[in-house]
């Protein structure tokens, strides 16, 4: 109790994320029942301060994306379209590959948008479009 305890306060205190939290309870209670001591963890639990379940994310205004795509470098200005209209954050041109990227084209073979498998092969992998 006195670990948790301490950890709440770093909490409150704002040096430790209430989301972190959760992976200290879950190592004290593997501990505990490794050992065979019995604790009421329901209780405990319910002492625990919440976590958030959502980010501080939102959309950039169109003020804003005007404003980058300014900037003299024209490879700029197409990063930030297609993150603007495929709504994905920064870290996916990390994942991102041409063979992920299928162009989708009209009747007379344009290229009208293009189909991007984003975080491929990871948990969180998902179909956006740009």
């Amino acid at each position: 109790m006195k670990f948790l305890d301490y950890h709440k306060e770093r909490v409150r205190c704002k040096e430790l994320a209430a989301d972190t939290l959760k992976n200290y309870y879950s190592a004290a209670k593997l501990f505990c029942e490794m050992n065979d001591l019995t604790l009421n963890w329901r209780r405990i639990s319910k002492g625990l301060p919440r976590a958030k379940n959502s980010s501080n994310d939102r959309a950039p205004t169109l003020e804003k994306i005007l404003k980058l795509t300014e900037y003299p470098d024209r490879r700029i200005k197409s990063i930030v379209y297609a993150m603007a209209s495929g709504g994905f954050r920064l870290d996916v041109w990390d994942y991102l590959r041409w063979k992920r990227v299928c162009p989708i084209t009209n009747e007379k073979g344009d290229v009208i948008a293009d189909k991007l498998l984003v975080y491929a092969d990871e948990p969180e992998e998902y179909y956006t479009f740009s």
